[in-house]
C-alpha cells in the first residue's frame, strides 16, 4: 500500500505551545501530512507529546531550573516504518536523522545562541548521516537574501554548505516567523537527489498560538511505502500450496474493494481504517486452523506469565516513543524477569532432585523415561503442523547419566 505518487512532509516550530497536540492533529488530518518534523517542542527527557501518531524525539538537556527548552521530534502516521540513524542533543542545537521508508529525513533546530563552531558541528553531522535521497527540514535561524529580506552569518553559512555538498534549499514564499518584532523566513527545507514542489505556509488553529507557521512540501514521483504489521507468517505456512491458493483467491475477492475504498478516501483517519482492514484480510488465509502446540515448561507460573505480558507492552511503548526512560524501564523489566525465571527453574530443579533422592537408581531411571515418553507422545500428535519432537535437554541429560552411573545419589548431587 502506498500514498500515490506524492509524499507530503511538514515542519513546524511549536514554540512550546500547550496546544501542541490539537495543532499536530489538525495539521496531519487537514493537510494530509505523512511525515512531520517538529522543533522547539519543549519536552523533557521523560515525556512525550500526547498524540495518537508514532513519534521519536531528541530533547535538549534540562536546565538547572528544571525548565525544558528546544527539542525536536519526528511524527509519522501509523504504518510508516521509521528507523532512527542518529540523534544529537546539545544546549544550542538538537536534531534527528531517521530512515523513513526509503528516504532519509532529518529534523533540526539550531538556537540563535549557537556559535560558529557549534553550527559547523551540527552541519557536519547532517552531512555524515544524510545519504542518498534525503530531506533536511527545520528551524535553522538562518536568513539569506535568496529566501529572506536580509542575510545573517547563519544564512551565509547554510548557503555555502548547501552549495558545497550539492543540497538544494527550498523555502516558502511567505514568512514562517511573524510577530510584532518582525517577520522572517527561517523554517526551510534542503533536498538532495529528489524532485519536490514549492513549500507553502499553512493556515489553521495555530495562528495566534505560536509565532511560527507550519510549512509543507510535496516530494514528487516518490512512493512512501507502509509497513505491514498484520502479523507473522511462519516459513512452513508460506510454503504450503493450499494456503497460498487460499490467499490468492481472497486477494481476488477483496482486492478490488480495497482499491475502490482508497479511491473514495477523504481523510487520514479513513485511510488508517482501510489499512487496518486490509491487514486483517491479508493475514487471515495464512492462519492455521489448528491450535499451535504449547511449549512444555513445568517451571512456568502465572506470575511469570503476567510479567511476560507487561514486558511486551513496555517493549511496544519504548519502540513507539523512543524515550530513553522507557528504554531503561524495559531493560530493568527484562533483568527482573530473567532473575525470576532462574529462580523458578532452580526451585523446580531442587524439587525434582529431592523427589529422585527418595527413589532407587532403577525407579529414578524409569521415572525419567516415562517423562520423556509422555512428552514425545504429546509432541507427536502435532506432527501435521510440522512440530519436531524435542525432549527436555535436562531430562535427556539426567537419563543418560543415570544409565551410566551406578550411584544415583552421587549423580544427582553432581548435577547440582
Amino acid at each position: 500500500m502506498i500514498f500515490g505518487n506524492q509524499t507530503t512532509l511538514g515542519t513546524f516550530n511549536l514554540g512550546g505551545s500547550p496546544e501542541a497536540p490539537k495543532m499536530i492533529e489538525e495539521l496531519i488530518e487537514k493537510h494530509n501530512i505523512h511525515v512531520l518534523g517538529l522543533t522547539e517542542t519543549f519536552q523533557k527527557e521523560d515525556s512525550a507529546i500526547r498524540v495518537k501518531y508514532n513519534q521519536v524525539s531528541a530533547t535538549r538537556p534540562t536546565e538547572t531550573s528544571g525548565r525544558a527548552r528546544g527539542g525536536v521530534a519526528v511524527i509519522t502516521r501509523a504504518g510508516i516504518p521509521v528507523r532512527v540513524l542518529f540523534k544529537m542533543a546539545t544546549r544550542t542545537y538538537q536534531g534527528i536523522v531517521a530512515r523513513v521508508g526509503h528516504l532519509t529525513v532529518a529534523t533540526v533546530y539550531i538556537s540563535p545562541l549557537a556559535d560558529r563552531d557549534e553550527y559547523d558541528t551540527c552541519l557536519g553531522n547532517l552531512h555524515k548521516y544524510c545519504r542518498g535521497q534525503a530531506v533536511i527540514m527545520g528551524d535553522f535561524n538562518a536568513r539569506h537574501r535568496h529566501w529572506d529580506r536580509k542575510s545573517n552569518w547563519r544564512g551565509n553559512k547554510v548557503a555555502r554548505w548547501a552549495e558545497r555538498h550539492n543540497w538544494r534549499i527550498r523555502t516558502a514564499t511567505g514568512p514562517t516567523f511573524d510577530t510584532n518584532r518582525g517577520r522572517s523566513n527561517i523554517d526551510i527545507f534542503l533536498t538532495k537527489s529528489l524532485e519536490a514542489g514549492i513549500p507553502r505556509v499553512l493556515q489553521g488553529i495555530w495562528d495566534g498560538n505560536t509565532d511560527h507557521r507550519p510549512v509543507s512540501m510535496k516530494i514528487l514521483n516518490e512512493k512512501l511505502s507502509l509497513e505491514c504489521r498484520a502479523g507473522f507468517v511462519s516459513k512452513s505456512a508460506r510454503k504450503c500450496p493450499e494456503r497460498a491458493e487460499k490467499a490468492r483467491k481472497a486477494m481476488q475477492e477483496w482486492g478490488p474493494e480495497v482499491i475502490s475504498s482508497l479511491a473514495a478516501c477523504k481523510g487520514i483517519a479513513e485511510l488508517d481504517e482501510i489499512y487496518e482492514r486490509a491487514c486483517e484480510k491479508l493475514i487471515e488465509p495464512w492462519k492455521s486452523g489448528k491450535p499451535r502446540a504449547g511449549r512444555f515448561r513445568s517451571f512456568w507460573t502465572k506470575e511469570l506469565d503476567l510479567m511476560a505480558k507487561q514486558r511486551s507492552k513496555m517493549y511496544k511503548k519504548a519502540r513507539t516513543t523512543g524515550l530513553e526512560s522507557d528504554k531503561q524501564e524495559l531493560k530493568k523489566m527484562k533483568s527482573i524477569m530473567q532473575k525470576k525465571v532462574r529462580e523458578a527453574k532452580n526451585a523446580q530443579f531442587e524439587k525434582y532432585i529431592s523427589e529422585m533422592d527418595q527413589l532407587g537408581p532403577t525407579e529414578a531411571t524409569n521415572v525419567t523415561s516415562r517423562i520423556l515418553k509422555a512428552k514425545s507422545q504429546r509432541e507427536g500428535q502435532n506432527k501435521a503442523l510440522g512440530a519436531p519432537v524435542h525432549p527436555s535437554k535436562f531430562s535427556v541429560y539426567v537419563s543418560s547419566v543415570c544409565r551410566a552411573e551406578k550411584d544415583w545419589n552421587t549423580t544427582l548431587r553432581g548435577l547440582q
